[in-house]
Order: C-alpha cells, then structure tokens, then sequence
C-alpha cells in the first residue's frame, strides 16, 4: 500500500474524511483573502494562526478545491462514516463563519437545505464560493455506517494490522480508516501521518509473514487500501480565534481536523 495522488486510481465510491470535509467547508478553500473575516489586529494583518497565514498564501497561487478536489471528487458517489461527519459539525458548531455553517449544512444536505436536489445544493455552493462548482459534484455526501457487508474482511494481514496500530488510535481514526478498506472504496484525506503509519504497518507485517514462510499466501488474498493523499490540509478561519484563546490560557493551537 502506497498512498497515491493518482485520480485514475480512486474508486468509483470515495470515502471522505474529516479532513476534506474541513477543506469542502473553510472559507480559505472558497473566498480569497480580500473576502476573508477580518484578521485580528497584528503586524501586517495577520491572523493569530501561522497555519491559517500559511493557508492563505498556499490558495492564493495554487487553489485545493478547483485545482485538486473538484477533479478527483466530482462524478463519483460521496460518502463519509457518522463519526467523521459528527466531528466536523461539532468544529463548526464551536468556531465556524456562517459561511462555514451554511456550507457543512448545504454538503450533507440539512437544517435549511434539507431534501434539496443536487442541483439546488451544487448552486447553494456555488453562491457562497469564488470558485465555479461542477455541476455533477454528487451531492448531499452519504451518511454509511460502519462496518458495511463484506465477509471476506477482514483477512489475516488486516487482523494483524489492526491489532498493531489500532489499540492507539482514537474512536475518530478508527472506523474512517476501516471503513474504507473494508468496503474497498478510495479514503480522500489530507491526513498524512495516519495514512503513512498505516502503510509501514501493513508493510512490517508482510514482511513478517514472508519470514514466517506465509508470505505467498496471505499476499495472495490480500488488497490492501486505497488511499487518495491530497497535498495539503486546509482549516476553518475560525481557526485563529482558537488558536488566540490557546495563547492566552498558556496552550498551544491543534489542528481541528485532528482526531
């Protein structure tokens, strides 16, 4: 397994995680800097956030949505676990603008765009970006809890996998990576530390089997995941205001996409 940045290679059905969700809805990914909140006062009219400032920057000259997401994302059914959907719209409940707000409504078609058709989401998206929308982006994102039916995972190199690196792993982490092995859909994320700790897990443990003299036949049946590493993370705007109250009680700022 080796997470790619290769569009031919995603599954029809793409599994997203919080990670995407975040970037779908931050105004830095749909306004440029001149629509941004005001930042708080500070040398240059920074925010507090360097990860916020350094985002900015990064969109000015090279746009995640339209350059990267749209095309990998749009033509192909989108779905998420509850838990991953749960998470962003507790970060959006605490520090989003209402942009943001409406934006994590208008992807999973709730509160005032409920049971609206793509088209009407596609537009409602539109409206509240810089960037032109694709018409066939498959909204609302899916809701499929975990675990979906497949007798077939896990096999023995999953089991062993997940028994290595899932014991650490929070309730977040969790069912986002395995439900998109088990259901054998493509996970979109920009969470790379993850993702690269899956990858020298499942390779340690194949080379395990091998030594053991089971390597031919565990290779055999296994498929290992696939994983679509977008190239950068992206955070609420509302970000610097976490990061400022972070400051100010002596903490450090986290990313709020972290689980």
């Amino acid at each position: 397994m080796a997470p790619t940045q290769k569009p031919s290679t995603i599954t029809p059905t793409a599994n997203i995680d919080c990670t995407i969700l975040i970037a779908l809805v931050s105004d830095i990914c749909h306004y440029p800097r001149s629509l941004l909140p005001a930042p708080p006062s500070g040398p240059g009219g920074l925010y507090d956030s360097p990860a916020v400032n350094s985002q900015i920057a990064a969109e000015s000259s090279n746009p995640v949505l339209p350059n990267e997401l749209y095309p990998i994302l749009t033509g192909r059914a989108l779905v998420c676990v509850p838990e991953a959907e749960a998470h962003v719209q507790q970060i959006v409940d605490t520090m989003a603008t209402p942009s943001e707000r409406a934006r994590m409504s208008i992807i999973f078609a709730k509160d005032a765009y409920s049971d609206r058709p793509r088209s009407a989401l596609v537009s409602a998206l539109a409206d509240l970006s810089t960037h032109a929308v694709p018409a066939d982006l498959e909204l609302p994102i899916t809701l499929t809890a975990f675990p979906p039916p497949n007798p077939n995972f896990p096999g023995t190199v999953a089991r062993r996998v997940c028994a290595r690196i899932f014991p650490d792993l929070d309730p977040l982490n969790k069912p986002i990576v395995l439900f998109g092995w088990a259901a054998g859909f493509t996970t979109v994320t920009s969470n790379g530390v993850l993702m690269h700790r899956l990858e020298r897990a499942i390779n340690r443990v194949l080379e395990e089997e091998e030594k053991e003299g089971r390597g031919d036949a565990v290779v055999d049946g296994f498929t290992a995941p696939s994983v679509y590493l977008c190239r950068a993370p992206r955070s609420l705007v509302g970000k610097q205001r976490q990061h400022r109250r972070g400051q100010e009680s002596g903490k450090g700022g986290r990313s709020e996409a972290d689980g």
